[in-house]
């Protein structure tokens, strides 16, 4: 039976992973030329690979803002047969886990699309220069649950 042909839950797990070297730039590389986008923005990022191979990443900047030092999101995407509770909720950990790392007091994203800012308008986020900034502690599976 091939990989595509399998359910979900028999194929390999999906993991965020933070890139770190010249493979994980070329896998980036690799999946924006397959998805027809031309670059990303973002000082730092994670991949996020099934069975060794890219099928989505996000983008992550560190900024200050105001009082807060945040976690800005400039890019995300995952590829539609990948979307996923599991992979959602695998990306909310890793990305938790990343702003603790860095002391993040927030986690901010820019909303380019209705359904964003219909996920935003449903969460305890504040609006400040047209970003919407949610507290590290807020971001949760049980935050974003049935609201994604």
């Amino acid at each position: 039976m091939s990989m595509e042909n399998q359910r979900s839950s028999e194929r390999e797990p999906a993991r965020w992973e933070l890139m770190t070297n010249e493979r994980d730039t070329e896998d980036l590389q690799s999946f924006l030329t397959e998805i027809g986008q031309q670059g990303t923005t973002g000082s730092k990022g994670m991949l996020l690979r099934r069975a060794g191979k890219p099928i989505g990443f996000i983008m992550l900047d560190l900024v200050q803002q105001d009082d807060k030092k945040v976690l800005f999101i400039p890019d995300l995407e995952v590829k539609d047969s990948e979307r996923s509770a599991g992979v959602t909720s695998k990306l909310i950990t890793a990305v938790r886990e990343y702003a603790l790392q860095v002391h993040a007091t927030h986690i901010g994203w820019t909303s380019a699309t209705e359904i964003m800012d219909h996920i935003s308008s449903k969460l305890d986020t504040e609006e400040s220069g047209g970003n919407y900034l949610l507290p590290v502690a807020k971001l949760d599976r049980s935050t974003l649950s049935g609201r994604i």
